[in-house]
């Protein structure tokens, strides 16, 4: 009698390769008879269309621009895709037998290690972010690979995006959220200026002015011409303070739209520049000035920069207090690598509690100080329009350095 599968039959064998049986079964009861000649014409198609599905799948896993792979409950890595292999600089037939712990560093592999015991004990599927030595961040999604009769899991499955670019796009949006904050904030403090400041001497003006005219009319045949001057005196300086705060005002509106062509210039002929712009008041207030011998080749805005170091001057001139030696130090130092220029005086000083307030639009540390309190913050957007930073270095009483940093250019040619 012959065997109910004595024809030409497929049968999916133990390795999970199939093989095409001619004639008799025999003993093949460990197979899986898969088709028989009756319905190889029909079932031949399925197979056809499983085998490209699972080509397809393959090919979608190998061409992805993610990193995919599959490990178990030790870690080790079962599969891996070109996007992966190529991450770890290995070709397909080196990872076999090895583990996460071999391409990742003790605390990145126990962080890795916990969620996928986490997904083998819990059967869920679970996100998180991470970052590499190399300064990348990625998006991992650990999956769990279940056996389809007792749905316990096997094997984890591993889809990491790199989300670098993502998080520098998310930082460069706070910063500019912060800076839009910013920006937000010194317009409030324009706007109550234009109300308050720019009223006061407008007040003063109007004020002096009806003192005028009733002296006039009370007093018309003889003429107090000392009242008059002193009169006239103090409509000039509210004039004056009118015509300072609203020029200085309208400088800081240009930084950063209206801009001179970057050089590179060696940052001791800028310093000469400001000097020379300031020399009066320098000799009149007897300060003496002290210079590093040599400076570095800066690439700036010339015309910027040179207005920095004039407003800064000026600064140390004004607040040089009761000082009976004045000094003004111009100079620089290499600090973590970092180029930082300074300016540093030995007037009042300002307290630390100032330090971040001296550089907002019309503040002032004294009130009674004839500065319009915009001069700062005009050294501080040119300083940061040149990507740079500044800060103050000072206590009350001690003198005051300001720090800042600018773009050095490297003349070394070896």
């Amino acid at each position: 009698m012959n065997h109910p599968c004595a024809r030409d039959s497929l049968f999916l064998m133990d390795d999970y390769s199939y093989a095409y049986v001619i004639g008799e079964c025999g003993s093949m009861k460990r197979k899986t008879r898969i088709l028989c000649e009756d319905d190889m014409g029909t079932h031949e198609t399925v197979y056809d269309n499983q085998h490209k599905n699972e080509e397809w799948c393959r090919s979608l896993v190998e061409s992805s621009a993610n990193s995919i792979y599959l490990v178990d409950r030790s870690c080790r890595y079962l599969f891996m895709n070109r996007k992966y292999l190529s991450r770890l600089h290995i070709k397909e037939d080196e990872y076999q037998g090895r583990s996460y712990s071999d391409f990742h560093s003790p605390e990145e592999t126990q962080q890795f290690a916990m969620k996928v015991n986490h997904v083998f004990e819990t059967g869920a599927s679970i996100q998180y972010e991470y970052n590499d030595n190399s300064g990348k961040y990625f998006l991992k999604t650990l999956s769990p690979v279940k056996d389809s009769e007792t749905g316990v899991v096997t094997a984890v499955t591993v889809v990491s995006i790199d989300i670098t670019e993502l998080k520098r796009a998310e930082k460069e949006r706070e910063q500019l959220i912060k800076e839009l904050e910013a920006k937000n904030d010194e317009m409030e403090r324009f706007v109550y200026t234009i109300s308050h400041d720019l009223r006061a001497p407008l007040v003063t003006i109007q004020g002096f002015v009806e003192m005028l005219r009733k002296d006039m009319i009370q007093d018309k045949n003889t003429t107090n011409t000392e009242d008059i001057r002193m009169y006239l005196e103090y409509i000039e300086g509210g004039v004056s303070k009118m015509e300072r705060l609203l020029s200085e005002t309208l400088e800081l509106s240009r930084i950063g739209r209206v801009t001179n062509p970057l050089e590179d210039v060696s940052f001791g002929d800028i310093v000469g520049e400001a000097l020379e712009m300031t020399m009066e008041q320098i000799k009149s207030s007897g300060i003496e000035i002290s210079l590093a011998e040599e400076f570095p080749v800066v690439h700036v805005d010339r015309m910027r920069v040179m207005e920095v170091l004039v407003n800064l001057i000026e600064n140390s001139i004004n607040y040089m207090g009761e000082q009976r030696d004045p000094k003004i130090e111009i100079g620089y130092r290499l600090e973590k690598g970092e180029t930082v220029f300074f300016v540093r005086d030995n007037g009042i000083g300002i307290d630390p509690s100032q330090h971040e307030k001296v550089f907002e639009l019309f503040y002032q540390v004294e009130t009674n100080n004839r500065g319009t309190g915009v001069g700062l913050a005009i050294v501080k957007r040119i300083i940061e329009m040149h990507k740079g930073r500044i800060w103050i270095e000072s206590e009350r009483g001690k003198g005051c350095t300001v720090c800042f940093t600018l773009p050095v250019v490297n003349t070394c040619t070896w």
